[in-house]
């Protein structure tokens, strides 16, 4: 069985969490893993990902955490749909995994093309001395001129870099749990739950960061331009962090810009 060390927040100082059993969970049959699908107005998109992974020997359980409005009800073949209240992807995101089953959750967005491979990676790889991790982005693919720092990248990534929502986060059920889950921010839900889920693993035991590279539509940047979009998403970040705007007016300005 593992121990996991919690850092008790706002009092600063180390408990040890009651001991989790995942290996007794996990040990004598496959991977279970719930995968939650946040939806905006993009039905098609969540559909066409649920019907990949639900394709892979891993796949527990898709939950399409749909806040769409003015939709009615709406069923999907491979695929759980959800109607959630209030919309935000944060609020989308902890609904869906409070209802999921899995040992592990994977957070995916509708717009990544995850498929069973990216599955069976986490199988094979993630142990559960790790909570959690995410995918390499395809830099080749999204970043043509940027290539060759794939190995920058991927180090820096590794060891203090933030897990974003597009790199479809994963972590076990217990980790999640011990950290609070993914708190219902209407924007930044992802930075914040990997800057907890990173003081959460082990000194020495770094989050999984795994290939095979996403890919992920590229509409945004094709509306904005990737370093318009690339400069306004670290501003807003930095102004999150500094407790400069709360996530509810980092919203209304980065919605505006749209």
């Amino acid at each position: 069985m593992l121990a996991f060390d919690v850092v008790e927040q706002g009092r600063g100082r180390r408990h040890r969490g009651a001991e989790v059993s995942v290996l007794r969970k996990i040990a004598g049959h496959r991977m279970r893993i719930s995968i939650i699908i946040p939806c905006w107005k993009d039905q098609e998109s969540a559909t066409s990902c649920a019907a990949v992974l639900a394709a892979s020997p891993h796949c527990h359980e898709i939950i399409i955490a749909d806040a769409t409005p003015d939709v009615g009800a709406w069923t999907c073949p491979h695929a759980t749909v959800l109607r959630c209240n209030p919309p935000g992807r944060g609020s989308q995101l902890r609904q869906g995994a409070e209802v999921a089953s899995g040992d592990l959750l994977l957070f995916n967005h509708a717009d990544t093309q995850l498929t069973p491979a990216h599955l069976a990676a986490i199988a094979e790889t993630l142990t559960p001395k790790v909570p959690g991790g995410a995918f390499m982005k395809d830099l080749a693919y999204h970043h043509p001129r940027l290539a060759w720092a794939r190995g920058i990248v991927l180090r820096y990534t590794r060891s203090r870099g933030i897990l974003y929502g597009d790199q479809s986060v994963f972590v076990w059920r217990e980790a999640y749990d011990a950290i609070g889950g993914i708190r219902p921010l209407p924007l930044m839900e992802d930075v914040d739950f990997s800057d907890r889920l990173r003081r959460f693993a082990k000194p020495g035991k770094p989050l999984l960061i795994l290939d095979p590279p996403l890919r992920t539509s590229m509409r945004r940047f094709h509306a904005l331009g990737y370093l318009r979009n690339r400069l306004q998403n670290l501003i807003f970040i930095w102004i999150y962090r500094l407790r400069l705007a709360s996530p509810e007016t980092l919203y209304k300005w980065y919605y505006a810009s749209k």
